[in-house]
């Protein structure tokens, strides 16, 4: 499956969260304090739900909860090549990016077969969901990017072929969509507002490189994740939401002491435009860095 079409929430509110990475506890904190209804609320994930944090397993659990969904990371992919064998594949790169917490499950007990069926699924996560607002606009899910230089419009992921040629073309590392690091690179790891100089010499270059010609008022917004920001960070019609998650927790701060302040879980709710970020010192509400 490529691509799921979400219709409108009748009931409740919609949600989008950055990378997990095995980050629940994170999720439940947020959860608690947006006094989030699984009844009626639903969260959208960009994907990368597992690896590097701590609770992996509870995080690949979400995909039996029905208020939750999910696009298909690059550690889903990592994680699902292991299982199905393919040492020459991604998979031989899944241990080394923060799957050890998966290498001794298999199918002899009913946990590991619990695993196993979940990464499965994973496996066939969609690369796009496509949400209904409540005020009858759209956003996109994706985890990474599209692929840029030309103009992307909502009729043309609609249109197949098109799709395949926008959202599979390959980066360095493996299908833009999942793997593209282009469009953030240059900001990643940083608190652009702190740092002018360097937010406009990001914006010459993406400019240069015309990355910013997908963007088109007849492409509904976007909300991705994959490269880790500062902060959340929009440029034009796309938000990046990781913010390093599973680097909020003691065991991933290298600098001794506690987890830095910008590392956390972000969450965004589409329709009001309000950023929340769960980590170690607690929820709080944020406000995304506009790059352009």
């Amino acid at each position: 499956m490529n691509r799921r079409k979400i219709p409108k929430n009748e009931l409740g509110r919609d949600f989008v969260c950055g990378d997990l990475h095995g980050a629940y506890e994170r999720l439940l904190a947020w959860m608690e304090y947006v006094d989030f209804d699984p009844l009626k609320d639903r969260l959208f994930s960009v994907g990368d739900l597992v690896d590097r944090g701590p609770n992996n397993e509870a995080c690949l659990m979400l995909l039996d909860e029905p208020w939750f969904f999910a696009v298909q990371g690059n550690h889903e992919q990592l994680m699902a090549d292991y299982y199905d064998g393919n040492q020459t594949g991604y998979g031989f790169f899944w241990a080394p990016n923060g799957g050890g917490w998966g290498l001794n499950y298999n199918d002899s007990t009913p946990e590991g077969a619990k695993i196993l069926a979940l990464a499965e699924r994973a496996a066939q996560l969609p690369i796009m969901l496509t949400v209904e607002r409540q005020d009858g606009k759209f956003f996109h899910v994706i985890h990474a990017e599209l692929f840029p230089g030309k103009p992307i419009t909502d009729a043309d992921l609609d249109d197949d072929e098109k799709f395949k040629e926008i959202c599979f073309q390959k980066s360095r590392d493996g299908d833009y969509v999942v793997w593209g690091r282009y469009l953030f690179y240059g900001s990643a790891f940083k608190r652009l507002n702190h740092n002018e100089l360097m937010a406009d010499n990001i914006r010459g270059q993406l400019e240069a490189a015309q990355a910013l010609k997908i963007f088109t008022p007849e492409l509904s917004h976007i909300y991705s994740g994959h490269t880790i920001q500062g902060q959340a960070t929009r440029i034009m019609g796309q938000t990046n939401l990781d913010t390093c998650a599973y680097g909020s927790y003691n065991k991933h701060n290298t600098t001794g002491g506690e987890p830095p302040r910008e590392n956390g879980l972000t969450i965004t709710e589409p329709l009001t435009d309000k950023f929340w970020l769960s980590n170690f010192y607690g929820v709080e509400e944020t406000t995304p860095y506009i790059l352009l």
